[in-house]
């Protein structure tokens, strides 16, 4: 600053702007801004007590090799998909994060297994994830491992968590290996969930849903149609010390089966660190890890159903419905964009007013007809059904085997990896021949899909097919 001032000011990588004839008060505040910068993130790691934080070592040295004819994928030399035998017993696997190379787009797409045996139950919604990826410059990264079963915070009073706490780890690693690339975020999907059908021929819909969400907004997820505070089958996390603190308390303070509600203890502590007036001491969400019915009052569902809300509800109460459901519970508005410090969650009706046009809600949640009707009757059962269908989503939540993964197969094709050039995959016949079949079916949607409706219009398309 007393450089700028005496007008030596260097225009250096990393210096100050070099302004012509600038007051000082503009160089302080910049140096206030990058001060403010350079620190948050030890802000955060204090105020959680967050300095020692320990990752494992994860293998991010990892090709994700696809061989499109002959429907086989290869991670890291370890066959996941198209081996001729059954997946052999596997002692627990060392972390590795395997890629697909290239890839033009912002947003690389990650989904989560702790082995081949399990990912392979639900080959044919990875391969719908891979699909689309290819399809539209995606990324598509795929983590395999597990983690120890210790808990290390003093707060978790069993000291044991499950195998779901790897999902904070491969979130963690695919942020440190896109710093190297383009991407500057990630889209996480669980292995149960897909892209629907009629999205496929929509390039660019991830980025449209990141730029709605604001800049402000360094993570975002989908409001749940069973009032589930932040569910994070399908969450966007972008690069950011915000983010880093979110994941590192995340993982940290990992304790019993469901990493859901160390999630909400994480974001809670963090928006009291931001500042949002939240009551909450940093401890009362881990006496619910519980999931013994027998204790009454103080399990996981208990929480999950009405304790996160009341505290979230009082914090933010524009998120909110006034009053409560018949069942006493606080509800989430499903309606607009509800924000809160750093995050946000995108409503379950269609987005109007972006600069896309009017995208269909970010995620759902398909359901099995029967066990609907087994629950709520038939007549409610069926319009249940309907409404998830006025309202079919970007990505669904489901455990329907998908019918499709717009990716056609022939015979002939060479092994390449899943690559986009000019709108191909790869640079075989195959992609051409994947477009095309998929284009054939994107003729067939595109009656029934357009997130660049008229203003208000009503969007209305089904995934059902």
């Amino acid at each position: 600053v007393e450089e700028a001032r005496l007008g030596s000011a260097r225009t250096t990588t990393g210096g100050p702007p070099a302004f012509m004839g600038c007051p000082v008060v503009l160089l302080l505040l910049w140096v206030v801004l990058r001060h403010t910068a350079a620190t948050s993130g030890e802000t955060y790691a204090a105020a959680l007590n967050l300095s020692n934080v320990s990752w494992p070592e994860v293998d991010v040295d990892c090709a994700l090799e696809v061989d499109w004819a002959r429907r086989r994928v290869v991670a890291g030399g370890l066959v996941v998909f198209g081996a001729k035998e059954g997946a052999p017993p596997m002692p627990p696997l060392r972390p590795r994060l395997c890629s697909t190379s290239g890839g033009d787009s912002e947003v690389a797409v990650l989904t989560i297994a702790t082995d081949v045996a399990y990912l392979r139950e639900w080959e044919s919604f990875t391969w719908n994830k891979m699909c689309y990826c290819a399809r539209h410059g995606h990324r598509f990264m795929l983590f395999l491992g597990t983690v120890s079963p210790e808990a290390p915070s003093p707060l978790c009073p069993t000291h044991r968590a499950s195998q779901h706490w790897i999902k904070s780890v491969a979130i963690h690693a695919a942020l440190l290996l896109l710093e190297t690339t383009t991407a500057a975020g990630v889209l996480v999907m669980d292995a149960d969930a897909i892209f629907s059908r009629g999205t496929f021929a929509h390039p660019r819909l991830v980025e449209c849903y990141r730029d709605a969400a604001s800049p402000a907004a360094l993570a975002f997820a989908g409001v749940e149609h069973y009032q589930v505070f932040v569910n994070a089958a399908v969450l966007f996390v972008r690069r950011s010390e915000w983010t880093e603190a979110l994941l590192a308390a995340w993982w940290y303070h990992r304790c019993g089966e469901k990493d859901q509600l160390i999630l909400w203890h994480a974001l809670f502590s963090l928006w009291k660190v931001d500042g949002a007036p939240i009551d909450y001491d940093g401890v009362a969400l881990l006496d619910y890890v519980s999931r013994d019915k027998r204790a009454t009052n103080m399990t996981y569902r208990v929480a999950r159903r009405s304790v996160v809300f009341d505290m979230a509800k009082r914090a933010f109460p524009a998120n909110f419905h006034p009053g409560t459901a018949p069942s006493g519970r606080a509800t989430l508005k499903e309606t607009g964009i509800l924000r809160f410090p750093h995050f946000a969650l995108l409503p379950l009706t269609p987005l109007r007013g972006t600069h896309c046009g009017t995208l269909p809600p970010f995620r759902g949640v398909l359901h099995d007809h029967k066990n609907v009707e087994n629950k709520m009757g038939r007549h409610d059962a069926k319009k249940n059904v309907e409404n998830n269908k006025a309202r079919t989503s970007f990505i669904a939540h489901t455990k329907h085997k998908p019918s499709f993964d717009c990716c056609l197969f022939p015979s002939s094709s060479s092994s390449s990896s899943s690559r986009r050039r000019g709108g191909e995959v790869g640079d075989n016949a195959t992609a051409v021949a994947a477009k095309k079949g998929a284009d054939d079916d994107d003729d067939d949607e595109e009656k029934n899909f357009d997130h660049r409706e008229e203003e208000g219009s009503d969007h209305s398309s089904s995934s059902s097919r």
